[in-house]
């Protein structure tokens, strides 16, 4: 059985799209982003719900790892995880980009909100600390890229 989730902040009825895939062509139409080429697809026949909620009618034992791939949507998910995160302490996967042009603050918002949850970031693929500035991040951040980050809590 196949369920189609937008995991967010609070549970509420999803947004009728959101920018969720990327051509790998060059071709572009009035459906692109201009700047990060990503897709307005549709969410019809999706719901939306916190992890908290999901995991609320859902009981289990503990959640080690989230692997976040929701392309801008990092901290609507976080904030929605409050008490996973506190709860369980899972290791978390994820791609930290540039300053969010559609939430002004992105950024320092989604790094605010691991610092409150007590984590840190290590480089994914390079395997060192990271610091929780958007400086820091940016640099290491190609034009219009992105980089993966482990968060481990402390």
């Amino acid at each position: 059985m196949t369920f189609y989730v937008g995991f967010m902040k609070q549970e509420k009825e999803l947004p009728s799209f959101v920018y969720s895939s990327w051509n790998l062509s060059a071709s572009e139409d009035k459906l692109t982003h201009p700047k990060h080429k990503g897709r307005l697809m549709t969410t019809d026949g999706g719901q939306g719900i916190s992890l908290d909620g999901y995991f609320e009618k859902n009981p289990h034992k503990k959640v080690d790892l989230i692997k976040l791939d929701v392309d801008g949507y990092e901290l609507a998910v976080l904030k929605g995880a409050r008490k996973l995160l506190l709860r369980d302490s899972p290791k978390i996967i994820l791609e930290m980009a540039r300053q969010n042009e559609e939430e002004e603050k992105h950024l320092e918002k989604l790094l605010a909100e691991l610092k409150d949850a007590q984590y840190r970031l290590i480089h994914l693929t390079a395997k060192y600390p990271i610091m929780m500035t958007k400086e820091a991040i940016e640099k290491l951040c190609p034009p219009g890229g992105s980089i993966n980050v482990l968060a481990l809590p402390h």
